[in-house]
């Protein structure tokens, strides 16, 4: 949050968008903010962001990430988790791949280790060039991908079970100061929410 304010405070404290204007996309930062703020038990939902190649899905993560949001991606190799750790904000897996098996013999990841990542449960990753690490901290999660995939379809399946599908149709004009604001003011607002509510319970389920 440091690194957030002293970016906004560099910016001049710019104004931050409506969500009338960004639409999804400020569901999504609503999302993130939320997840950040509160403790996550196992097995709360994660988020699948999709939508077409040109919905700004990893363009929004990006202007996150530039503004002092500590973000891992996991890269194309699906199997590797080089430089992934606890500290980290938020994990995005970027390319999710329809079919389960296609994801599984494509990009390298097994699908009970993707079920563990998304529960939130502790979790041994393979990393090419490092010792294996051992994911221990219930860290948020999103997921982008140009279609719901079919597992997704099916309401009883695993993956359906731990993912909220958010779908990005819109393209805006989005300017890095006012995202970041944008972030900063929900954060805010949800904190506020919950110091007036009577008998809160930080806890997301």
């Amino acid at each position: 949050m440091e690194i957030l304010i002293n970016f906004l405070e560099r910016k001049g404290w710019p104004r931050e968008y409506l969500p009338e204007e960004l639409k999804e996309k400020y569901l999504a930062i609503d999302w993130i903010a939320v997840n950040l703020l509160f403790e996550r038990r196992l097995k709360t939902r994660q988020l699948f962001v999709y939508g077409k190649p040109n919905a700004q899905k990893s363009l929004l993560i990006s202007l996150l990430k530039r503004a002092g949001l500590r973000i891992y991606s996991v890269g194309h190799r699906k199997n590797d988790f080089s430089g992934a750790n606890d500290f980290f904000d938020l994990w995005v897996i970027d390319e999710f791949i329809d079919e389960s098996n296609k994801y599984e013999s494509e990009q390298g990841i097994n699908p009970k280790t993707l079920l563990t990542l998304l529960d939130g449960q502790e979790s041994r990753l393979e990393a090419k060039y490092e010792r294996r690490l051992i994911k221990k901290e219930n860290l948020p999660i999103i997921l982008i991908g140009k279609k719901v995939p079919h597992e997704i379809r099916k309401s009883e399946s695993p993956l359906a079970k731990r993912l909220i599908p958010l779908k990005f149709q819109t393209k805006s004009e989005v300017d890095l100061a006012r995202i970041a604001a944008t972030f900063y003011s929900a954060m805010c607002m949800r904190a506020a929410h919950f110091s007036e509510v009577e008998n809160p319970d930080p806890v997301l389920r």
